[in-house]
């Protein structure tokens, strides 16, 4: 259950992605994580969350911080 719950937080997919990058066995990570054995499908799949992530965060910087200016 824990486990399900971590799959949908964005660190998660970071630090999958980190590992994948900077040691020589990152794979195991994504595969861990996605259950699939192919590693450029998995770190694309791990991106994609990232994005789903940062771009309303990014948009809502943009909107709060332009509000803010005007004031």
């Amino acid at each position: 259950m824990a486990g399900d719950a971590a799959k949908v937080l964005p660190l998660t997919h970071a630090l999958a992605l980190f590992r994948f990058g900077l040691t020589s066995d990152g794979g195991q990570a994504l595969h861990n994580l996605w259950g699939m054995s192919n590693d450029v499908v998995t770190a694309n799949l791990s991106l994609g969350v990232l994005l789903v992530y940062s771009l309303p965060a990014t948009l809502g910087a943009i909107r709060l911080f332009t509000n803010a200016g005007r004031s």
